[in-house]
């Protein structure tokens, strides 16, 4: 049973699991199903999800399409219409939140302004009890004048004393009695002085009988008065006396010395005495009475004839002289000596004649100042009166007011430099009187001339407008709270007569100033230069090189010069307004601020105050009033539409439109006006500047003006100014044609290449124009030489261009009165140092030859390393036809041959003979054949060539003997031939020695690189000696040392030394020849020393020095007493520092030289201060040595302030070139120190890499150094 219970309940069991399995399997079926329909669906669903997406995809492409032009559209419609409103928002949040900063500020600073105001009272008092003590006390001196009688004639009776000493002194020298009669002219104004204080104390006496006490005390001060005054005349009476013994000990120093050089030329023969007579001055007799007589006789500049070197001496004495010395050998010593002496003679009378015209200048330039100073003493006093005065006024005013309840605001007022005060006042204060505290806080006396303004923004050309405050209407009547802020500044621009208010000057240039700077006034470049400079005269003073780095320092060039025309760098314009700065040398602030209003007086927009108009078209105008009538400007200002001045105004007045200006005998015109206020402005204006006319213009004009008496009150008189100014010139944008050509070039320059960067312009090109346009000269160089970079096809396309526009198409608007025509060019410069470095292509020639077509005028052209090969025969034709007074052609380097040659002919030679003299040729490919034609051209005289440079070619031993035959024919004209480097001259071809044979006729010869030898400066030597028509030879870079052995040594160089030789030269190069020591150094010494003619010698790179570290010991003493000796030249050749000291002693002695190259040499090894006493004393004594080059030497801070040492004491020097030594800042500074009193150097060049690792240390030592005497040229 259980089984059986067990089966049924398993049976159940699968059988409902059977019926849960046909269940699910009936419910698979139906999903099965459902999934097949689903399947359906998504298959349906799919395709038309496709079509849906492809026209999904279809709209999207129309959409974007529409979008992109809706975005197009979008961007186009916010270009023009979005940003200005956006602009305009940004700026008036911008305008909004400067005012909530000010307003913020102004209350932060009011306690701080109350404390000053405050301070300032109590100042104010005190400097007002001071004065009144200072009152007193001057009236208890004028008091106690009549006490001074016995003073008064032992004053006159030491001015008789001194009369009669001045009178006995004038006879000795005259500048002494121009002291005296100043002494006596004092005294005689101290006298009239002394009677006129003696009347009034007689008046006043009578009534002041109470202050004798305090006249007994005045009396103590007038003694020790008096015995300083007593003391001062004898100081001054002793000095007299001095300078009278000086000038008589000098006098019979000259007496003797005259004597004894009579004496000497008794001795000579009767043809020398004639020749030395002529040197002599004649002896004085006696001197003349009349002081006036030797000021006369000296030079006026006393500066300049201090400063300049002795006058060369002449050279028909010199060869007059040579003669006389050929045909009387045994008197040549002697007329030596005897010119010695004479050239002694007159240096010391040269150096009396300096010192004299210095202390001359020194006292009369005390005297200025002095005089200066006492007048501006009177102005100062009046001006500090008047202030008094005017406080005091302003004081009892305010305490009235206080008195009556009224309380005091504080007023922001902005100057014209933006500096802001604030300055309290009463509401009922008038206008006139805040402008009167304003004046009185600045230390202006002539407030009348300023105004109040306030400053609105309106739509238009300009921006905003001034509304100026009626000076008779009170603050509170104006609307003026403490948060407006006005602009104090003048309204009218009228030149006073007289500027007796210095503060009121400044402040009227300042104006002037920013109306230019910020191009309210747009002058030319050439204009706002000239500004400048008297601008920087009135900063700064007098040019100094300190004050050149200055310029800059805390200010930028819209400090100086407007926007438009500073696109240069700053160095560029540092060194420009330098330039500029040195021609204000002399003027005062006030009268350089004087320049600056003149020159501003004559531009066209002098004085201008400009309005927004329109016509009747809407279309925009300006409209300026100015002290002379009224003008019409375009929205540019550079076109003046019309100009009516007030002689030919009938009347103006305000119209609902704008303003109406009636003419006279013609039409009305009517000016539409952006808004009622400047309609106002403009009208009151006219009002005023008609009042403010002369009143003979007034009368003549007769205008009548609404409240023209109200009107009048608010002005300062119409005497106080200057007329107006008469034909105001019409405005132009150049003023010259080099401004014309110049703005076109920077135009090009400022642009960008092919590849986006700025074009650099060729600076010396712009150096030669800016000269032009700053000097009012004629630019006469187009210069592109050794441009950086080099100017290439393209650029000198352009500028061949820009010449074009330039002098052929441009055409000056208007008159021609002020234009000038300043292009005078004589010289084209488009060389460069090497054919690499050249960018210029043949393509270029035919660019070249239009430029030369443009300046007939012209006299040198330099075309160096410009290929020529393929145009030679387009230049020739150019050049014979257009250039038709060329003198100097430059052809070095241009790839010519013997066809490119024969093109180029027909400038070189012609029948007549053309103007051509210089002829350079070298490093080009010309042989004998190729130069056979101008060969043929010298030998018939078909050339008038003086010079020809035909080095470095490819000439032969046959082309030499051509050239020299040539040469000969066409002696004496062809004087200078150089043909180094030209293989038909070395060895072992003796042409060399040709060259140089008697009559030759060639008196500058160059023989570089033609390895020349020591037999072939043998056989040039023997040639040489009989050869007096060579005057400079240039025998460097030859091995002249080679083979020489010592015997033959010894007679080298007979040309130099013989006594027989008839040589003639003057200047001998003879650089890195090998030269050593012994043999054919110690010949060259001995040479020298014999020798009279020499004066350059260039000895650089021969190692003369190099075993001993010593000159050869001829060469150093030859060099120190030869008579005409001006220029050495013994760089690296390894002279130690003993060996350049012993160099130095030796040079002390010379008279003649001038010019010193030491460079490469060592001067490092010094151990002791003493090691450098042989240069300090050659510094110290030499009063010939101008320029001292020592660069690469080694020098430390010890011989550098050695240096400085021996400068301190040296009137000659003008130039030193120290570069490439380890010099330090410390260093640096003391030489700066010890050259401080230094007047005569001019240039220097420290230059040194040890100093530019530190930039704040080196512009501080840079500016210390540039401070230091009165350098031009600062380098470090």
């Amino acid at each position: 049973m259980v089984r059986r219970a067990e089966c049924d309940e398993v049976a159940a069991v699968r059988r409902r699991l059977e019926r849960e399995r046909a269940a699910r399997a009936a419910r698979l079926e139906v999903q099965e199903s459902q999934l097949a329909a689903l399947a359906e669906q998504e298959r349906g669903g799919g395709e038309r999800l496709a079509a849906v997406r492809a026209e999904f995809d279809a709209l999207s492409s129309a959409a974007g399409q529409q979008a992109q032009q809706v975005r197009s559209l979008a961007a186009l419609r916010e270009h023009l219409g979005g940003t200005r409103a956006e602009q305009e928002r940004a700026a008036a949040a911008l305008r909004g939140d400067v005012a909530r900063h000010e307003a913020a500020l102004a209350e932060a600073s009011a306690a701080l302004w109350d404390y000053k105001a405050e301070a300032a009272a109590r100042v104010v008092a005190l400097q007002r009890l001071a004065q009144e003590r200072q009152g007193e006390l001057e009236r208890v001196r004028r008091l106690s004048e009549h006490e001074v009688d016995t003073l008064a004639a032992h004053n006159k009776a030491l001015a008789e004393e001194l009369k009669t000493t001045a009178e006995s002194l004038l006879r000795v020298r005259g500048e002494a009695g121009a002291l005296a009669s100043t002494t006596r002219q004092a005294l005689a104004d101290g006298q009239l002085e002394v009677r006129r204080c003696t009347g009034v104390v007689e008046l006043v006496g009578e009534q002041n009988a109470g202050l004798r006490s305090a006249i007994g005390r005045a009396e103590e001060l007038l003694r020790q008065s008096a015995h300083h005054t007593g003391a001062k005349d004898s100081i001054n009476h002793k000095s007299l006396v001095e300078q009278a013994s000086l000038v008589g000990e000098l006098h019979a120093e000259l007496q003797s010395t005259l004597e004894r050089v009579r004496l000497t030329a008794a001795q000579l023969c009767s043809l020398c005495r004639q020749q030395l007579a002529a040197e002599l001055p004649p002896p004085q007799q006696g001197q003349s009475p009349n002081p006036r007589d030797g000021e006369a006789a000296a030079p006026r500049g006393g500066a300049d004839a201090a400063a300049g070197p002795p006058p060369p001496p002449r050279e028909g004495v010199e060869s007059g002289s040579d003669k006389v010395a050929a045909a009387q050998p045994g008197a040549a010593e002697t007329q030596a000596d005897a010119s010695q002496e004479v050239s002694r003679l007159r240096e010391a009378l040269d150096a009396l004649s300096r010192e004299l015209l210095q202390e001359r200048a020194a006292r009369e330039a005390g005297l200025q100042l002095e005089e200066d100073g006492v007048g501006r003493g009177g102005v100062d006093a009046e001006a500090a009166r008047r202030a008094e005065e005017e406080w005091r006024r302003l004081e009892r005013q305010d305490a009235a007011k206080k008195g009556a309840g009224e309380v005091a605001l504080s007023y922001a007022v902005q100057f014209v430099d933006g500096t802001k005060r604030r300055v309290d006042a009463f509401p009922s204060d008038t206008v006139a009187m805040l402008i009167s505290r304003v004046a009185l806080r600045a230390g202006i006396v002539r407030w009348r001339m300023f105004h109040l303004a306030q400053l609105l923004d309106e739509e238009g050309v300009l921006g905003s407008v001034h509304r100026y405050l009626s000076h008779g209407a009170t603050l509170e009547e104006e609307g003026v709270t403490p948060q407006t802020v006005l602009l104090f500044g003048f309204k009218h621009y009228k030149r006073p007569l007289h500027w007796d208010d210095a503060v009121a000057q400044e402040w009227f240039f300042r104006q002037l100033q920013q109306h230019v700077v910020r191009e309210y006034y747009p002058v030319s470049e050439a204009v706002a230069v000239r500004l400048a400079s008297y601008e920087l005269q009135a900063v700064f003073g007098d040019f100094t090189a300190q004050k050149s780095l200055l310029y800059f320092d805390q200010v930028g060039l819209e400090a100086y010069l407007p926007i438009s025309v500073s696109a240069h760098a700053y160095d560029y314009w540092q060194e420009r307004l330098a330039r500029n700065h040195r021609r204000r040398a002399g003027l005062t602030a006030a009268q350089a601020r004087c320049g600056y209003i003149d020159l501003l007086s004559a531009t066209p927009w002098w004085g201008l105050t400009f309005f927004d108009v329109r016509d009747r078209d809407n279309r925009p105008f300006l409209a300026g009033v100015a002290e002379d009538g009224f003008f019409v400007f375009s929205a540019t200002k550079q076109e003046c539409l019309d100009a009516v001045p007030f002689p030919d105004l009938a009347g103006w007045e305000r119209c609902p439109a704008g303003v109406v200006v009636r003419r006279r005998g013609s039409h009305t015109m009517t000016l539409y006006a952006t808004s009622q206020l400047q309609a106002k402005e403009l009208v009151d204006l006219l009002n005023e500047y008609y009042l403010l006319l002369p009143q003979r213009v007034r009368e003549e004009a007769h205008i009548d003006v609404v409240d023209a008496e109200g009107v009048r009150a608010g002005l300062a008189s119409p005497t106080l100014f200057d007329s107006p100014v008469v034909g105001r010139p019409p405005p132009a944008p150049y003023g010259s044609r080099v401004e014309c050509m110049k703005a076109a070039y920077m135009s090009y320059c400022t642009g960008p290449d092919e590849l986006g960067r700025q074009r650099a312009p060729a600076a010396a090109l712009l150096r030669a124009m800016d000269r032009a346009v700053d000097d009012g000269t004629a630019l006469d160089a187009l210069d592109l030489a050794l441009s950086d970079p080099p100017v290439d096809d393209r650029h000198f396309a352009a500028i061949a261009e820009i010449l074009t526009f330039a002098l052929r198409e441009y055409r000056p608007p208007g008159p021609r009165g002020e234009w000038r025509e300043n292009v005078d060019v004589t010289a084209v410069l488009l060389a460069q140092p090497s054919a690499a470095r050249q960018l210029l292509s043949a393509s270029s020639v035919p660019r070249i030859a239009g430029v030369v077509a443009l300046f007939p005028g012209l006299r040198t052209l330099d075309l160096a390393y410009i290929p020529l090969d393929t145009a030679a025969e387009q230049l020739g034709g150019a050049l014979a036809a257009g250039a038709t007074q060329l003198r100097r052609l430059v052809l070095k380097g241009c790839r010519i041959g013997a066809r490119a040659l024969q093109s180029l002919l027909p400038v070189v030679g012609s029948q007549p003979p053309g103007p051509l003299e210089h002829l350079s040729l070298e490093d080009n490919f010309l042989t004998h054949a190729a130069v056979h034609p101008l060969c043929e051209l010298l030998r018939h005289g078909r050339t008038a060539l003086a010079e020809l440079n035909l080095a470095f070619n490819r000439l032969e031993p046959s082309g030499v003997d051509a050239l020299a035959a040539a040469a000969l024919a066409a002696s004496p004209q062809l004087r200078s031939l150089d043909l180094s480097g030209n293989p038909g001259l070395q060895p072992p071809s003796m042409r060399a020695a040709l060259l140089v044979a008697k009559g030759s006729g060639i008196a500058q010869l160059a023989l570089r690189r033609c390895k020349l030898h020591f037999a072939l400066l043998g056989a040039m030597d023997a040639e040489l000696v009989s050869n007096d028509d060579v005057v400079e030879l240039d025998l460097s870079t030859n091995p002249l040392g080679d083979g020489a052995d010592a015997r033959a040594a010894t007679t080298a160089f007979r040309f130099l030394g013989d006594r027989r030789s008839v040589s003639h030269v003057e200047v001998l190069r003879m650089d890195e020849c090998g030269l050593t020591e012994d043999g054919l150094g110690d010949a060259l010494g001995g040479a020298v020393a014999s020798n009279r003619a020499l004066r350059r010698l260039s000895l650089r790179g021969n190692g003369l020095a190099r075993a001993t570290g010593f000159l050869p010991p001829l060469v150093a003493d030859a060099v120190g007493v030869h008579p005409a000796l001006c220029v050495l030249d013994l760089s690296d050749n390894g002279v130690s520092h003993a060996g350049c000291m012993r160099l130095f002693a030796a040079l002390v002695r010379s008279k003649t030289i001038c010019e010193l190259y030491l460079d490469g040499n060592c001067l490092g090894d010094a151990v002791e201060p003493a090691g450098w006493t042989e240069l300090v004393v050659l510094l110290e004594n030499s009063a010939s040595l101008n320029v001292l080059s020592l660069c690469n030497t080694g020098l430390p801070d010890a011989g550098l302030q050695r240096v400085g040492e021996g400068l301190s004491r040296n009137a000659a020097l003008h130039t030193l070139v120290a570069s490439g030594n380890a010099f330090t800042p410390s260093g640096v500074a003391a030489f700066a120190r010890l050259i401080h009193r230094n007047v005569a150097l001019k240039a220097l060049d420290l230059s040194t890499e040890t100093l530019r690792h530190d930039e704040a240390v080196y512009a501080d030592t840079l500016r210390l150094l540039s401070g230091a005497g009165r350098l031009d040229s600062v380098q470090l």
